[in-house]
């Protein structure tokens, strides 16, 4: 089994003009990646792309040798502050919970191990007095962590933080 990331030849265009053109890049698992550049520089679309939450022009996305793109648990994606409907009626507890998701499919239903994985989570982000407060309600650091709760309880081999 391959454990790195790999991704060929991955371009992005935005009507017909691209945004990341041409990127190959292989990344050892267990490694930390920081990606640099000025606004406007295609990281966000670079880690969208990756993630599968858009699509890419040309180009594979590869973990273990397998195509992950919208993969479901394989990636966490974090979001900007600015993407996120903070108006959204979800406490930190039902956010945390949205990790879990991609684990129970379609007919599953919340059980055990996944509660102890969302008290774990919430836990190791220090969360656990505000879990039941609205997300709007907190301060943006712990928006921020609350965010990072909900990826490590996806228990993902990756995870994508854009500007966490």
């Amino acid at each position: 089994m391959n454990p790195n990331l790999v991704i060929e030849d991955l371009t992005v265009s935005y009507h017909r003009v691209p945004a990341i053109h041409h990127i190959n890049l292989i990344i050892d698992r267990g490694t930390c990646v920081g990606l640099l550049g000025p606004n406007g520089a295609g990281k966000t679309t670079f880690l969208k792309s990756v993630a599968g939450l858009i699509k890419a022009e040309t180009g594979n996305v590869k973990f273990a040798g397998r195509d992950i793109r919208g993969g479901g648990k394989i990636i966490a994606y974090l979001p900007q502050r600015e993407t996120v409907d903070w108006d959204f009626p979800i406490t930190v507890r039902g956010l945390v919970e949205m990790g879990r998701y991609p684990d129970l499919g379609i007919w599953k239903s919340f059980g055990k191990q996944d509660a102890d994985i969302v008290a774990e989570a919430l836990h190791v982000m220090e969360l656990e007095p505000l879990a039941d407060r609205q997300i709007k309600a907190l301060s943006g650091g712990q928006q921020q962590r609350a965010f990072l709760a909900r990826a490590w309880a996806q228990q993902s081999d990756i995870y994508l933080l854009d500007e966490p």
